[in-house]
């Protein structure tokens, strides 16, 4: 239990100025009991330590060669850092700066806490409540909760009293039962930007892609083993194809291991020059019968991947097997990228029977493959601007293993990507929180419903184009 030193103050027992010798007498009784109090201190923490050192003053006293050994002992801590584990100065020592440590954070996080009216100033109970001061952050422990202090209350505070710690964002941990950590972050990673002039490697036995890098300056990666599907959802004009290219391009490059196709419902330029690296590239231009066709011929290749998997790969599950032993059989990840996928589900103002029955046979082929192409190896990414209950099924948005959502500007349409956030959660990330500034900030909600905030690296759509034609020329080549 770690016991704060209280400051009182003395008061004047009379009004008249003290003398000279009573300031003496006084200043030498406050350092008698300080070193008293410091004396049981030291010999309360370093007990074992002055055990051993007065077991080795005898052996070295009473004992020829008693102090080679005792000496040993004594130095090896110092020279050889496994057996410091095994010393009793520095175990006493460490355990000594640690509780000194959390008594300074306590005080401070209990200063905090008052100075930001979270209770009462006069209040002077010491609560679990700890300020970890560091390099870049600041930390708030609230390991003990508060009667009266819900836990929405002091993050609100915590949110407010940001620019007095210097923060630039608060970022919270939820540590169960109430308690939490409250980061008060001074360089926030998220605020640089990352431009990227070549792709990410590709991890073939996890089919994982760096992509970014997340609030905690980590690598962000999105990664497609034991999956079937992927949600990109954002704003028009939002950076949509910019950000799916950080991880589709590496995919497309890897054509040994991986079969792309792209469905291009906007028409335009954006994957113009992944045309040479697909087997498939269907634009705005096909009719909807051409799609059709296409996902459900996909569809059946499914069904029968899953028919043959066990007798061609020795595994009914594409993902059970290596890299290696999927080549050996020819049998590579089927990937299938549709853009602007509202343009193909919407059936807002769709009068003709026809076309109605084609969107919707489009909708059961897409939904069948993120349903059950995760042990066939069959990954679909859907991409849109038109996040709504209209135009993205529920049944596509929900089986998707990861969901990820640009800057949005409602509520509604974050839900619509990300879906429903947990009711108790609190200051979770939110696609509607990102700001402007930050060209490429995203929000990612993981299968067991993890959210996490990062920052997409940037590959300029030039530098694509730039890459690819010099690695068509390098291959015309023979380079």
């Amino acid at each position: 239990m770690i016991t704060l030193n209280r400051y009182e103050h003395v008061e004047e027992s009379h009004p008249e100025k003290k003398t000279l010798m009573e300031t003496f007498f006084w200043a030498l009784g406050w350092m008698l009991s300080r070193i008293i109090w410091l004396t049981i201190a030291f010999v309360r923490t370093f007990w074992s330590s002055l055990l051993y050192l007065t077991v080795a003053i005898f052996l070295t006293t009473n004992f020829r060669y008693g102090w080679i050994p005792a000496l040993l002992i004594l130095v090896a801590p110092m020279m050889i850092p496994q057996t410091r584990a095994y010393s009793f100065l520095i175990r006493d020592w460490r355990r000594w700066m640690s509780r000194r440590t959390a008594m300074r954070e306590i005080t401070q996080g209990n200063a905090l806490i008052r100075k930001m009216g979270l209770v009462n100033a006069s209040d002077d109970t010491i609560y679990g409540v700890g300020l970890e001061t560091k390099d870049t952050e600041s930390i708030l422990h609230y390991n003990e909760t508060i009667d009266g202090l819900p836990p929405e209350r002091l993050v609100d505070a915590c949110r407010s009293f940001q620019s007095e710690l210097n923060a630039k964002r608060v970022r919270t941990i939820p540590m169960g039962s109430g308690k939490m950590e409250i980061h008060f972050i001074q360089e926030d990673p998220l605020d640089e930007a990352l431009p990227i002039f070549e792709p990410s490697p590709l991890n073939l036995n996890t089919m994982s892609v760096d992509v970014g890098r997340d609030a905690d300056g980590e690598t962000f990666k999105v990664k497609l083993k034991n999956a079937s599907g992927l949600l990109l959802g954002g704003l028009p004009g939002g950076g949509k194809t910019a950000a799916a290219s950080t991880f589709v391009l590496p995919l497309a490059l890897a054509k040994e291991d991986v079969d792309m196709m792209i469905i291009d419902g906007k028409g335009g330029a954006d994957w113009s020059a992944y045309e040479s690296l697909v087997s498939k590239f269907i634009s705005e231009s096909s009719s909807f019968g051409s799609v059709r066709d296409e996902l459900v011929n996909a569809v059946q290749e499914m069904n029968e991947r899953i028919k043959s998997n066990a007798d061609v790969l020795g595994h009914s599950n594409f993902w059970s097997v290596s890299p290696e032993r999927r080549r050996q059989a020819g049998v590579k990840l089927k990937l299938i990228v549709i853009d602007e996928c509202q343009a193909l589900f919407d059936m807002t103002g769709v009068n003709d029977k026809e076309e109605k029955a084609l969107r919707n046979e489009i909708i059961r082929a897409c939904i069948d493959l993120i349903k059950r192409g995760r042990s066939a190896g069959f990954f679909t990414i859907f991409i849109t601007q038109k996040p709504t209950a209209d135009s993205l099924p529920t049944a596509i948005r929900d089986n998707c293993a990861l969901k990820i959502s640009l800057r949005v500007s409602t509520p509604e349409t974050e839900k619509a990507i990300l879906g429903s956030s947990p009711e108790d959660a609190i200051d979770v990330p939110r696609a509607t929180n990102i700001p402007l500034s930050r060209p490429g900030g995203a929000v990612a909600e993981s299968e067991n419903g993890v959210r996490t905030e990062f920052r997409f690296y940037f590959f300029d759509e030039n530098d694509i184009k730039n890459y690819l034609n010099q690695m068509n020329y390098q291959r015309r080549n023979g380079m």
